[in-house]
């Protein structure tokens, strides 16, 4: 997290048409969860149905790791973010020990994914570092054999809070970004349904940092489209917990999302866990060098009466360290 004002540049892209599949090159909502679109030379994904895993008695179910949604039987995921060294193109001290326990720790709890909320990276002046970081992170989060999706943060822009890249081509930490985390999709926005056994799931992954006329249609159009749950991954927070910024996607996409009902916002960029709201929650504290308390991540699940509960871990507690519920519209409940 840096602050700065630096001036965007905003160009006119090409929108996207609205309909009930629209592939993930599109940055748009695959409601056709079942096969996803193997555009750029993957095999194409099958959905399978979900099962029980009778020995854990855990959810489970198969989610496409190319952002085609899937099919799980009680919806169970972790969230983590903010992880990068504590000063520019210092690839040798990336916080490998940490990232690599955390996602250890998560994968015991057997969620069907994992969101990460953003900043991956610290690349100032050395371009080959944004490959290295990444490298790293990818690394460190191959025990964790569930897909992860990573939302784009301020360090995949560029530094410093405020930047945007709109043109998604002015840095190499954006496209390095694309490249490595985000290979099935074009852009930085995308979203998915998981369809469960007490309704659809909506998961959208705004890119504050990339903010333009063609995310904000996208977001009108994916927040328009009705489910039971809508989960909304996004490294800004709102409100900003003490840290304020002018990043021009916080305020364009809360004009969008403010109109609609959200189950949980997830953010990142303050580098602690904190509930701002009874559903909102930074969830900021992976290894990047902590404001606040101390690292871990967040466990999602859907009980048996529909409500979602989160539970937020302490790395290498023994304990869990803060539990919450909401209703699927977001509203506090026991």
């Amino acid at each position: 997290m840096r602050r700065a004002l630096v001036l965007s540049i905003a160009t006119a892209m090409g929108g996207c048409g609205a309909g009930d599949h629209v592939s993930a090159d599109a940055g748009a909502l695959n409601v056709d969860a079942g096969v996803a679109d193997s555009d750029r030379g993957h095999d194409a994904w099958t959905g399978q149905e979900a099962s029980i895993d009778a020995e854990a008695g855990r959810p489970s179910g198969t989610i496409d790791p190319r952002g085609g949604g899937g099919t799980v039987n009680r919806l169970a995921f972790t969230a983590f973010g903010d992880i990068r060294p504590a000063l520019p193109d210092e690839d040798f001290a990336y916080p490998n020990a940490t990232v690599k326990s955390i996602v250890g720790e998560m994968a015991t709890l057997g969620p069907e994914f994992a969101v990460a909320t953003g900043d991956y990276m610290f690349v100032e002046y050395i371009p080959s570092s944004a490959t290295g970081q990444l490298q790293a992170l990818l690394d460190d989060e191959k025990t964790f054999t569930s897909p992860i999706f990573h939302a784009m943060g301020n360090h995949e822009c560029q530094s410093f809070t405020d930047v945007n890249c709109p043109n998604l081509d002015e840095s190499v930490n954006i496209t390095t970004y694309l490249s490595m985390l985000l290979p099935w999709t074009k852009v930085p926005w995308f979203s998915f349904i998981v369809h469960t056994d007490m309704g659809d799931a909506k998961f959208v992954f705004v890119a504050v940092n990339a903010w333009n006329d063609t995310q904000a249609q996208w977001l009108t159009q994916t927040m328009a489209l009705q489910t039971r749950y809508t989960f909304i991954i996004r490294h800004h927070p709102t409100p900003d917990a003490g840290h304020p910024s002018s990043a021009e996607g916080i305020a364009g996409s809360d004009t969008i999302l403010n109109n609609y009902p959200v189950t949980l916002l997830l953010f990142g960029h303050v580098h602690e866990y904190a509930r701002l709201t009874p559903n909102r929650v930074i969830t900021g504290n992976a290894g990047a060098p902590l404001d606040e308390g101390m690292y871990g991540y967040l466990y999602v699940e859907q009980r048996p009466d529909g409500n979602i509960q989160a539970t937020e871990h302490e790395l290498g507690g023994a304990a869990p360290i803060d539990t919450f519920a909401v209703t699927p519209d977001g509203h506090a409940t026991q």
